[in-house]
């Protein structure tokens, strides 16, 4: 039998083995994205992820890294939004890269927080501009869909869809017009909430395509919508699978530099990118 005086020894030993692995657990970050994280800083070696793009995975990885200043772990790429926000909801992956316009949306909207960069290239300079894509030589539509635009601006039916989409607004701006000549094929990806959205059904929504349907209107066709993937939506527009995407990001100085596409002018601007955690434990 064991004496009493070892007995004691024995428990007293274990009880401070436990006392060790709580205090070493107190100050562990969980291998699961439901710790909050409050800094960009605290995802070091973390998993992160994001839709599909056209850039190879590792160009991501290490523009990642250089815009953030921080030293991630594996990043895993999806093939659309809704797999990407599933895979941070169930807790796969510890955060997800968007634009500033997607971030500021879903935190309205859900349970989410933005980590913004503390400083990085482009940061507080000219916004980039979200708007439509066309083919090089369709100029002529792309200067119907700025004159479009650039009405929507100033009878203020752009922020009317703004305010319907992120703040629930009154619908009274969406678009319940149609024409009657040839159709007009527009790409959207659901990349970009609220601009550009594609449920599980496929059905689309935002901005981005209630702006689209009031160019088909504009000039006088019918519209219709092909889902398509992010990362091969330029192949899709090249090949003339579709006669515009609905939403694309990018400078000026970018699509004047590679004139394989055109861009109209900007609905939508954005600043950063930003890591979209979630905060639902």
């Amino acid at each position: 039998m064991i004496s009493t005086k070892k007995k004691w020894i024995t428990i007293g030993t274990l009880f401070g083995i436990c006392l060790v692995f709580i205090f070493l657990g107190a100050f562990a970050v969980p291998k699961q994205s439901a710790f909050v994280y409050e800094y960009a800083e605290q995802l070091k070696n973390r998993e992160i992820g994001g839709v599909v793009t056209k850039m190879p995975k590792n160009s991501v990885n290490i523009f990642l890294r250089g815009y953030f200043g921080v030293d991630f772990g594996k990043y895993t790429e999806f093939d659309d939004f809704l797999t990407t926000k599933a895979a941070l909801d169930n807790h796969r992956v510890s955060a997800i890269w968007v634009s500033d316009v997607t971030a500021d949306y879903l935190c309205k909207k859900g349970n989410y927080r933005a980590l913004r960069p503390a400083s990085a290239p482009g940061l507080g300079e000219e916004r980039l501009e979200f708007g439509f894509v066309f083919r090089s030589v369709d100029t002529a539509l792309k200067d119907r869909a700025n004159e479009m635009l650039a009405k929507f601006e100033d009878n203020g039916i752009t922020q009317k869809l703004f305010n319907y989409f992120v703040n629930d607004g009154k619908s009274d701006a969406l678009c319940g017009l149609s024409g009657k000549g040839r159709v007009l094929r527009v790409g959207v990806t659901g990349a970009v909430p609220p601009l550009e959205m594609v449920d599980e059904r496929g059905n689309v929504s935002g901005v981005a395509v209630e702006l689209s349907k009031y160019l088909a209107a504009y000039l006088d066709m019918k519209v219709k919508f092909v889902v398509v993937d992010n990362d091969t939506a330029f192949s899709q527009l090249m090949a003339g699978k579709v006669d515009m995407l609905a939403c694309y990001g990018t400078s000026e100085n970018h699509s004047t530099e590679f004139p394989d596409y055109l861009m109209s002018n900007g609905y939508c601007s954005m600043k950063d990118y930003c890591l979209l955690v979630n905060v639902e434990k």
